[in-house]
């Protein structure tokens, strides 16, 4: 059994990279794609002690499940607009999740974040891709919106322009 979780994970490690390494679109998406509220099964990751932390939706009004890696091209350019959403908006409820599938790299992760100024998100780890393989994310950045009673309201695949006025809206809509 140890041998077929082994296999899944490098398996989707594989995909996991070469959907980075595609060719993409110069231009971030600003659709956010509206799912049918499907409530969110119980994940958990950890801090940047190894210390798991379940995920609880009702503590914010609109949280962001935000999945990236720093090995991630598209994730290292969108990381500090994510911080900035989530600095401009933490007081009226919104809070991002920034999952790193840096596997247990911490020290490369505070690296990242001292060398690019992100002070307004917890480094937070998926190590074990459990996360990830719960909610079929296919690729990074993948971030999954979801609202207070903890159902998944929106998801997009792909880097994300933050700072475009449909996402603002988006996020003020749910606030």
């Amino acid at each position: 059994m140890q041998l077929f979780t082994r296999f899944s994970y490098y398996l989707a490690m594989f995909f996991m990279v070469l959907f980075c390494f595609l060719p993409a679109s110069s231009n971030a998406k600003t659709v956010i794609k509206e799912s049918q509220s499907a409530l969110l099964p119980d994940i958990v990751y950890s801090d940047e002690n190894g210390k798991e932390q379940p995920f609880n939706a009702n503590r914010n009004k609109l949280t962001a499940l935000h999945f990236w890696a720093t090995w991630c091209v598209p994730c290292i350019k969108e990381l500090p607009q994510v911080n900035a959403v989530q600095k401009k908006y933490s007081q009226k409820g919104f809070k991002v999740i920034a999952l790193s599938l840096d596997g247990k790299n911490t020290d490369k992760v505070r690296k990242f974040y001292k060398e690019n100024s992100i002070d307004s998100l917890d480094a937070l780890f998926d190590s074990s891709m459990t996360s990830f393989q719960q909610l079929k994310v296919r690729g990074l950045p993948t971030t999954i919106f979801v609202n207070e009673e903890g159902k998944v309201i929106a998801r997009t695949e792909g880097n994300l322009d933050w700072e475009s006025r449909e996402v603002e809206s988006f996020i003020e809509q749910h606030l």
